[in-house]
C-alpha cells in the first residue's frame, strides 16, 4: 500500500472511484431499462450541454488550487517572516474576491448560452421525446455549482483536501441513489437534474465547512499588495481557458455532434460507452490530482528533488490503473456483443472502443503532463496544445458531421495520437530540459 502513496485524502478519493466503477454497471441497467434509444440519446446529449461549463470555468479552477496552495505555504509557516506571511494573507484575500466575482458572471452566462444551444440542438429534432423541463432545470443546477467553484478549488489548495475529498465521495454516493431512485420511479431524463443538483448541494456543505477559512480574509481584502490578478493569475488563466474551450470542444461534445447532424438514436451508444470512458479516466487521473496540490507545494517550498520523485511514482500508478481498466472494458463489450446482442446497440462497437481508448490513452498522458508543468507554477504548454486540440477539433467534427460515430472516434484517435500527443510530449521534454539546466546539481537530481 505504501507503493501506492496512499493517504486519507486518497483513500475518500479512490473510495469515490471504486464506488463509481461499482455504481457504473448498476446506472447503465437502469438507463437501459428506462430509456429508450432516442431518450437514451438525449439524456447524453443534455449531459453533453451541461459540460459547457468547461467554457465558462476556463481553466481557473485548478489555476486557483495552484496558486492558493503556493500562498496557503507561507500563512502559518516558522520559516518566514511577517510581512511574507502578510503577503500571503493578502494573496489570498485577492484570490477569493476575484473569483468570486469571475465565477458569478459565469454561472449566469453559461446558463444563457447553454440553453439557447441546447433548444436550437434539441428542438430541432421533432422528437416526441420531453426533454425541455428537465433540460432547462438540469442547466440552473449546473450554474449553481458552478457559481461555487472557487471557494472549493482555493479551500483544496490550501490543504483542506481531506474534507473536500471526503464530502465529494459522499456526493457521489447520494447522487448515484438518487439517479436510481428517479429512473426506477420513472422519471426518465430528470435523472440528468438531479445528478447535478446533488453535486450543487455538496458543493455547498464543502464552502460551509470551509467558510472559517474563507471569511478569515475578508479583513484584508482590497490592501496594498504586491500580487495581482492581471500579473499573477491571468497570465496563467487566459492560457488555460483557452486550452479549457478547445479541449471541450475536441474531446467532450460526441453525443451532441452526432446528434446535431444525425440523430439521437445514432448518439446513444457514443454517450454510454463515454460515460464509461470517463469513469476510467476519472479514476486513473485520481492519483495526479490528489497528489497535484502536494506536489505544487514542495515546488514552492524549495524540493525540487522530493516532488520530481513523487510526481513520476504518481503518474506511474495511475497510467497502469488506466490501461487495466480499459482492457477490461474491452472484454465486457466484446462479451455483451457476443453473448446479449440485444443491448449491444447501446454501446459502441469494439473496434470503435480500440479507437476511442487510443485517444484516452494519448489524453492521459497529455494531462499529466500538463499538471506536472502547472505545479511548477508556471505557463501550460500552450503552443502545441493549441495545435493539437484545434486540429483534433477539426477531425472529430468533420468526422462526425461526414461519418458520424465512426468519423467521430477515428478524427479523436488520429488527432491525439499521431498529431497532440507528439507536439504536446516535445514541448514537455523541452521544458524539463530548460528547468533542470537552470537548478543546482542537487535539485536537477529529481
Amino acid at each position: 500500500m505504501k507503493w501506492l502513496l496512499l493517504d486519507r485524502s486518497l483513500s475518500f478519493t479512490l473510495a469515490a472511484r471504486i464506488w463509481q466503477g461499482l455504481a457504473g454497471p448498476v446506472t447503465l441497467v437502469f438507463l437501459i431499462s428506462s430509456l429508450t434509444l432516442p431518450e437514451q440519446g438525449f439524456y447524453y446529449g443534455i449531459l453533453g450541454i451541461l459540460g459547457f461549463h468547461a467554457f465558462f470555468e476556463l481553466g481557473l479552477a485548478q489555476v486557483l488550487v495552484s496558486q492558493s496552495s503556493h500562498a496557503a505555504a507561507h500563512l502559518d509557516s516558522s520559516e518566514v517572516d511577517d510581512s511574507e506571511i502578510r503577503e500571503s494573507q493578502l494573496r489570498m484575500a485577492l484570490l477569493i474576491k476575484t473569483s468570486a466575482y469571475w465565477f458569478s458572471f459565469s454561472a449566469i452566462l453559461f446558463a444563457v448560452v447553454a440553453i439557447a444551444f441546447g433548444w436550437q440542438t434539441f428542438a430541432m429534432k421533432q422528437s416526441d421525446v420531453q426533454w425541455q423541463s428537465p433540460f432547462l432545470f438540469a442547466v440552473l443546477a449546473t450554474a449553481v455549482s458552478l457559481g461555487l467553484t472557487p471557494f472549493s478549488a482555493i479551500l483544496e489548495g490550501a490543504g483542506y483536501r481531506e474534507m473536500i475529498y471526503r464530502l465529494r465521495f459522499f456526493q457521489v454516493l447520494t447522487g448515484n441513489v438518487v439517479v436510481w431512485l428517479l429512473l426506477l420511479s420513472g422519471g426518465k431524463l430528470w435523472a440528468t437534474f438531479a445528478a447535478w443538483a446533488v453535486q450543487a448541494v455538496w458543493t455547498g456543505v464543502i464552502v460551509w465547512q470551509g467558510r472559517e477559512f474563507l471569511n478569515r480574509f475578508r479583513g484584508v481584502a482590497g490592501q496594498p499588495t504586491n500580487y495581482s490578478w492581471s500579473n499573477d493569475v491571468l497570465p496563467m488563466q487566459w492560457r488555460m481557458a483557452v486550452l479549457s474551450v478547445v479541449y471541450h470542444l475536441a474531446t467532450q461534445l460526441f453525443p451532441v455532434i452526432v446528434i446535431r447532424f444525425h440523430s439521437e438514436e445514432e448518439a446513444a451508444p457514443l454517450g454510454m460507452t463515454g460515460t464509461v470512458i470517463m469513469a476510467i479516466q476519472l479514476l486513473a487521473y485520481a492519483w495526479a490530482q490528489t497528489k497535484y496540490p502536494l506536489i505544487a507545494n514542495l515546488h514552492a517550498s524549495g524540493n525540487r528533488e522530493q516532488a520530481g520523485s513523487l510526481w513520476r511514482h504518481t503518474a506511474l500508478v495511475s497510467c497502469l490503473i488506466q490501461l487495466l481498466a480499459l482492457v477490461g472494458f474491452f472484454v465486457a463489450v466484446v462479451f455483451i456483443n457476443a453473448y446479449f446482442p440485444s443491448i449491444k446497440d447501446r454501446f459502441v462497437t469494439p473496434l470503435q472502443l480500440v479507437a476511442y481508448s487510443a485517444g484516452c490513452v494519448a489524453m492521459h498522458l497529455i494531462s499529466l503532463q500538463a499538471l506536472y508543468v502547472l505545479s511548477r507554477r508556471t505557463n501550460p504548454l500552450f503552443v502545441p496544445s493549441i495545435i493539437g486540440y484545434v486540429v483534433t477539433t477539426a477531425l472529430v467534427w468533420y468526422g462526425g458531421y461526414a461519418y458520424s460515430i465512426n468519423g467521430v472516434l477515428t478524427g479523436f484517435a488520429i488527432g491525439t495520437v499521431l498529431i497532440l500527443l507528439p507536439l504536446h510530449t516535445w514541448a514537455y521534454l523541452k521544458f524539463r530540459q530548460r528547468t533542470l539546466a537552470h537548478e543546482s546539481p542537487h535539485e536537477a537530481s529529481e
